[in-house]
């Protein structure tokens, strides 16, 4: 698959869903992302947990009775790290790619690594 012009894409019918999901929770993750913060600086405080756990519930009851395909909480589910690693590309319907050229070239956006010594 690295060695030629092969590309793979998944269609997954349940992203329409996921879409939607995530915009009307925009709000919670930003407030699971400051409890995270929070929790990081104060790993003691059962407050804290008690309120992340709740949001990631609120979160997580949102998308369905099994929750997000691509995510749980902020974590990154195991389907979504398969997805990653086996699809090139995906989307919710194959017509999504009607309005792209057969030439066009689709390419990632580029992952920063962390330095040794540098958080």
């Amino acid at each position: 698959r690295k060695h030629c012009d092969w590309r793979t894409l998944l269609i997954v019918p349940e992203l329409k869903h996921e879409e939607k999901a995530i915009q009307k929770c925009s709000s919670l993750t930003e407030e699971i992302n400051c409890l995270e913060s929070a929790l990081a600086k104060n790993p003691e405080s059962q407050d804290l947990k008690v309120k992340l756990s709740k949001a990631v519930t609120e979160i997580n009851q949102r998308f369905s009775a099994t929750g997000s395909l691509l995510r749980s909480g902020n974590e990154m589910t195991y389907f979504a790290s398969q997805l990653l690693i086996w699809a090139d590309l995906y989307t919710d319907c194959v017509t999504s790619l009607a309005s792209y050229n057969l030439e066009h070239m689709f390419t990632s956006r580029p992952t920063k690594l962390m330095r040794k010594g540098h958080k």
